[in-house]
This record gives C-alpha cells, sequence and structure tokens, in this order.
C-alpha cells in the first residue's frame, strides 16, 4: 500500500507542468536538436497510457473538400459551406492532380498542406492563426497524439520512438508541436521560404528549407489532424478569410463585381500570384490593362458602341482571364504554355456565350496567342458539369464577417 501511494505521489510531482520552461531557438547546426533533445518523460508506474481517443465520428473521410464531406455526411459533418464556396471548389478542384481537400499534404515546395495548398512559407501564419482559436489547437494536438501513437500496439509505439527519438507519450509529442510548428520564431527562422530548386512535379531537389525532409513526423500528423471536424470547421473559416475574402474584396474593388464569377476569378488570380490579383484589383483606378505591351482599355468593351452593365462585366472578365493566362506563359511556354482546367472550367461555365458572340477571336493571352475557343473546344466544355446544389436538403448560406 505505502508503495502504490508512493509511486502516485511521484507521478503527480513529475506530471506538474512547468509554468517557467523558456523555449529556446536553435542555430542552424542545432536545428535538428530540437526534434531529438531529450525530454524528461512521466514517471509511470504502471503499463502504458494510451491517449484519450475522440468519437470515432468526429474524424472526417479521407480525401474529400468540406463541400464533398458536407453533401456526403449533410447535418453529421458538422460543416456548414455557403454557395460561393460550393462554386469556388467546383473549379479549384476542375483538375484532380490539384484537388483541394482538407488533409491535404504534399512535398511541394518543401511542404504543401491543407484545402488551400498553402506552401512552407505560409504553413507559419497557417498555425499562428489556429493559436488564436484554442478549442481547435486542443483538438488538432489530440489528434497530433493519437497519429503518434496510432493504435497503442509495440510496432506503433517503436514507430513513434523512433521520429520523436523520445519516449512516445502525449507531454513529449505536444512539446515537439510547440517547439517547431507552433513556435513562430522558430518557423520563420527555418522555413519562411519555399524550398528553391524544384523538380518537374514539384518536389524539393535541396537538403533546406524543406519541411517534408526536416521534420519527418509532420505529415502523418497532419493527415490525421486536419479531419478532425473542429479543426476541419476553422480551415473552411481560414479558407474564406485566406482566399474567398481576398478575392471578393478586389473584385468588388475592381468593378467587376462580387457574384460567383468575379470572387471566382479574383481568388484564382490571388491564389496563383497575390500581385497578379492585386493589378486587376487597381484596374478602375488605372483605367486600364497591359497585356503584351498593349493595352486594353477597361471601361470601354472592345467593338461595342452602347454596351450594357453585364457587356461591361464579361469584357472586364475576359481582360482578367487573358492577363492571367499571359502571366503564367510570361513565366514559361508563353502563348504554348498549357491553359490550366481550372480556367477551361471558368470559360466554360461562366464566360463562353458572351465572349464567344462579342470576342469570338479574343486570344488566350497576348495577341500572338491562340483564340480561346480554339483553345477550349465544345469537347472540352462537355467534361465540366453545371455546379451542383446541396442534396441534403437545406439550404446553406453562411456570410462570414
Amino acid at each position: 500500500m505505502r508503495v502504490s501511494i508512493l509511486c502516485l505521489l511521484l507521478v503527480l510531482v513529475s506530471c506538474k507542468p512547468d509554468s517557467g520552461q523558456v523555449i529556446t531557438i536553435p542555430n542552424d547546426r542545432q536545428f535538428y536538436d530540437i526534434i531529438h533533445r531529450p525530454l524528461d518523460p512521466p514517471v509511470m508506474c504502471g503499463s502504458y497510457q494510451p491517449a484519450q481517443v475522440q468519437k470515432p465520428d468526429e474524424l472526417l473521410p479521407e480525401g474529400l473538400n468540406p463541400v464533398e464531406a458536407h453533401d456526403q455526411l449533410c447535418s453529421a459533418s458538422g460543416l456548414t459551406v455557403n454557395e460561393t464556396m460550393r462554386h469556388i471548389f467546383a473549379n479549384f478542384d476542375a483538375s484532380k492532380s490539384s484537388v483541394r481537400h482538407y488533409d491535404h499534404v504534399a512535398p511541394l515546395d518543401g511542404i504543401t498542406i491543407g484545402m488551400g495548398h498553402w506552401p512552407q512559407n505560409e504553413v507559419s501564419k497557417f498555425f499562428e492563426d489556429m493559436e488564436r482559436f484554442p478549442d481547435v489547437k486542443k483538438r488538432f494536438l489530440n489528434r497530433a497524439v493519437e497519429a503518434m501513437q496510432e493504435d497503442g500496439s509495440e510496432i506503433a509505439l517503436s514507430e513513434c520512438h523512433l521520429q520523436l527519438k523520445n519516449p512516445c507519450v502525449r507531454e513529449n509529442i505536444v512539446s515537439l508541436l510547440e517547439n517547431t510548428i507552433f513556435n513562430e520564431v522558430f518557423m520563420k527562422k527555418h522555413f519562411s521560404k519555399n524550398c528553391q530548386g524544384n523538380d518537374n512535379q514539384g518536389r524539393c531537389t535541396q537538403a533546406k528549407p524543406n519541411m517534408w525532409k526536416q521534420l519527418p513526423w509532420l505529415p502523418k500528423v497532419l493527415k490525421r489532424g486536419f479531419r478532425d471536424k473542429v479543426v476541419t470547421n476553422w480551415q473552411t473559416d481560414f479558407y474564406y478569410r485566406d482566399v474567398i475574402q481576398t478575392g471578393e474584396k478586389l473584385a468588388i474593388k475592381s468593378g467587376i463585381g462580387n457574384d460567383f464569377d468575379s470572387i471566382l476569378m479574383l481568388s484564382s488570380l490571388d491564389s496563383s500570384g497575390s500581385s497578379w490579383a492585386k493589378y486587376i484589383g487597381n484596374s478602375m483606378d488605372r483605367g486600364h490593362v497591359e497585356i503584351g505591351g498593349k493595352k486594353y482599355d477597361w471601361n470601354r468593351p472592345e467593338g461595342l458602341v452602347n454596351w450594357s452593365p453585364k457587356e461591361l462585366k464579361s469584357w472586364r472578365m475576359l481582360l482578367a482571364f487573358r492577363y492571367y493566362n499571359f502571366k503564367k506563359g510570361e513565366r514559361s511556354g508563353g502563348c504554348g504554355r498549357r491553359i490550366r482546367n481550372r480556367q477551361k472550367q471558368f470559360y466554360c461555365m461562366y464566360a463562353k456565350d458572351m465572349w464567344d458572340y462579342h470576342w469570338p477571336d479574343a486570344p488566350t493571352g497576348k495577341s500572338s496567342c491562340r483564340p480561346i475557343r480554339e483553345e477550349i473546344t465544345e469537347d472540352t466544355c462537355k467534361k465540366f458539369e453545371p455546379v451542383k446544389p446541396s442534396p441534403c436538403g437545406d439550404i446553406q448560406i453562411q456570410e462570414h464577417d
């Protein structure tokens, strides 16, 4: 009996958190010490205690975006998506090679995560935002512990110990995350830039900075953590604020408007290059868009005399579309650059009829490029389906402040 009491006292004393703990930021030579540094595991008087596991139904299915998860599970998904989000994901997911699912983790640019495809240099702000929501962070940390400990088997614990270089207990796992992805100074010091020297698949070919290689335990943690319903709900809101709301503000400022297609066009521009989106966003003030050395009047649709507001909007969308493809071509390929599927889907679903009627020979980029309707044919458009309404019988209209 005395031994049991003594053992319990040891546990209580040793597991008391150290509020005065100071986290030091390593220099380059000490970089790997952050994941190899010995930690004091809690004293355990009995066998290994597995993590408290959330209910299985609190994990969303793998490889879906929030719209797909909502449509599959309806209210059981715990997600709310508005119509704008529905149109955005239908467009961004037009290419299956770049689907926007919430548990996406890939070795691109060092690492690329989440449905926003946030690259390595933006991962820091992603977790900084999560810090603002303690309940979300708590759920994420719980999932991280589950992912590392798996089912509590000896094989799983051995693998976890290999990754941590320390006993596979909750305190060590949480400390690892607090010292890395949740440590703003650490992240900015080591991973403030995307990996340079990518191969033709976008995979980093240099030793650093490379979160995928230098934090090898991270993909496993993220792929589980991002499927928690509370975490996914936060990520959906973060996606709205970071991607959609930015596009919406620029679309309104440019004079294009705030309809689905307007927001979609500027969100697509912003996701490919914020400077491109800002250029189009400022077109109203500047009064023109320059493509390949030629200036096009932003306020006077080419070939029209008495134009309607709808035709003026369509003209501006055409200039934004062409500017996007021109800037993409400048990076590589010029007029021969492959048009992205999301651009094809946009043309087919939102712009085709009016562009073909008023500007049938409008080139994809600068004047030397082939006409849009030759690059994106009727057969191409047949591959894309209209955006489907929710099958759950609900009206999902959630506007964010």
